[in-house]
C-alpha cells in the first residue's frame, strides 16, 4: 500500500524575508516589487512509502479542472493500492473532483480526508515550509516565468533531500 500526502501551494512574486542584518545605525530597507500577478500555483504529492515526491506547477489559479490536470500530469502510475491524504479544500470535494475519484478509485487511487483545521496531520506541509523559508533564497522576482523555474528548481532539491 502507498501512503500519498498531497496539497497545494502559492508562491508569489515576494516571498517573506524571513531574517536580514544590516550595520548599526543603517536604516533597513527592503526593495519589494509590488506586482500581484507574479504568482505559481503547484501541487505536491510526498509518498511515505518510499519517500518518493511527484508535482506540477502552474501559472493558473487551481480550480477543479486544474486540480484533476494538476493531479494527473503528478501522479505516477501506482501499481499498488494508494490512499492520498489530503485536506478538506472546496476543490477536493467539488462534484467534478467527486466524479473523478470513481474513476481513481478503479485504479486502486484512494482520497482520505483530514479532520478540518489539522494541517499539522499532512506530512507534505513541512515540506513546503523548508521550501518557502529556506530553499528559495531570492526573495523577490521579476516575472511569472523565473518564479516558476525557481519553484520547480528547488521543489527537484527537496525530492532529493526527502
Amino acid at each position: 500500500m502507498n501512503l500519498v500526502y498531497l496539497d497545494e501551494s502559492g508562491f508569489t512574486g515576494n516571498l517573506p524575508v524571513n531574517y536580514s542584518w544590516i550595520k548599526v545605525g543603517v536604516e533597513k530597507c527592503v526593495e519589494k516589487i509590488n506586482d500581484h500577478s507574479i504568482k505559481v500555483n503547484s501541487l505536491c504529492m510526498f509518498n511515505y512509502s518510499n519517500d518518493d515526491f511527484y508535482w506540477a506547477t502552474t501559472q493558473s489559479t487551481i480550480d477543479s479542472d486544474m486540480f484533476i490536470g494538476l493531479f494527473e500530469l503528478a501522479k505516477p502510475d501506482f501499481d499498488i493500492p494508494t490512499f492520498i491524504v489530503l485536506d478538506n479544500y472546496s476543490i477536493h470535494r467539488s462534484n467534478k473532483v467527486k466524479e473523478k475519484t470513481k474513476e481513481w478509485a478503479e485504479k486502486n487511487i484512494f482520497f482520505f480526508f483530514l479532520p478540518p483545521y489539522s494541517p499539522e496531520l499532512n506530512l507534505i506541509e513541512a515540506r513546503f515550509k523548508n521550501l518557502k523559508h529556506h530553499y528559495i533564497r531570492k526573495r523577490h522576482f521579476n516575472n511569472r516565468e523565473e518564479l516558476e523555474s525557481n519553484v520547480n528548481n528547488e521543489i527537484f532539491k527537496v525530492c532529493q533531500n526527502a
